[in-house]
């Protein structure tokens, strides 16, 4: 957690506290599973490698200045969670970015047919995330959120 808040103060955001960062990035667990468990959905688990995929593409979108699934150099979310070492059958992947909250990072994914669908699918695990400010836009505030969805083989 350290280096990514040292990787996203580098490119610009503003920096924040791990404790801060990690709460928020809890919060962003807590309500995804409130969503699943609403619809009679499974939890999903934390999983530390779809944690460090996502840490590895938020620290890329920030030194590289982009906000997309897909990086300048044409790495996709399966790609990142393959190099983690996760064996899976199925990944997923939700950005956010400008939320001051993570209910309001989920509340947003949840009002998006397709990010919805990821929330809800078929998945065990989730790996999330968090840095303060935007990849692309100077003294943005909020937070930028990566979460990766996926299902072990």
């Amino acid at each position: 957690m350290i280096a990514l808040l040292i990787a996203a103060a580098l490119a610009g955001p503003v920096a924040a506290d791990d404790d801060l960062l990690d709460d928020v990035r809890d919060a962003v667990v807590d309500a995804i599973n409130a969503e699943r468990e609403r619809r009679g959905l499974r939890k999903l688990k934390e999983d530390g490698k779809l944690r460090d995929a996502a840490a590895d593409h938020i620290r890329d979108m920030f030194r590289r200045r982009y906000f997309d699934h897909v990086a300048p150099d044409r790495t996709r979310p399966d790609d990142r969670v393959r190099r983690r070492g996760y064996e899976f059958s199925a990944v997923g992947e939700n950005l956010a970015a400008g939320q001051g909250t993570a209910r309001q990072a989920v509340a947003g994914w949840m009002r998006s047919r397709r990010h919805r669908e990821t929330l809800l699918g078929r998945f065990e695990d989730v790996g999330v995330a968090v840095a303060e400010g935007s990849p692309v836009r100077r003294r943005a505030g909020g937070y930028t959120f990566v979460a990766v969805f996926a299902r072990e083989r």
